[in-house]
């Protein structure tokens, strides 16, 4: 019988994937929170949780390839990382943004804060609201 989630499907509880290792020089000692599917208003305050205390074990590269559902909450976890991982003196580094969550934090002006590119996450100056 699996005791935990992690052991039995190597996925944390509401998507955070276990930890690879990255091959960058930056980051090599750092593991990655890769997201599951979908980060809404449903699941963030759980995610947000669980990638705080990953944040606090030094992992922070987090790798949104598998999102395609999302909405301001996904934009104010990133934020709640970010915040720890600047409180630990490091940054975050996010990879594999889809364009929705892209505009979205473009739109709400935090892009910059997030290390994205504001300018390329509004395709044509469209936005989806």
């Amino acid at each position: 019988m699996c005791e935990t989630p992690v052991a039995c499907h190597g996925r944390f509880d509401l998507g955070l994937t276990l930890p690879h290792r990255l091959t960058s020089p930056h980051i090599a000692s750092h593991r990655m929170l890769s997201l599951g599917t979908s980060l809404t208003n449903q699941n963030a305050a759980a995610v947000l949780r669980d990638g705080l205390a990953r944040v606090a074990q030094g992992d922070v590269a987090v790798d949104c390839a598998g999102l395609t559902h999302v909405d301001s909450s996904a934009v104010a976890v990133l934020l709640g990382w970010q915040r720890a991982a600047s409180g630990r003196g490091q940054t975050l580094s996010i990879v594999n943004v889809p364009p929705q969550l892209g505009e979205l934090a473009a739109l709400y002006g935090v892009a910059g804060l997030l290390g994205l590119p504001a300018d390329a996450a509004h395709p044509q100056g469209h936005h989806r609201h």
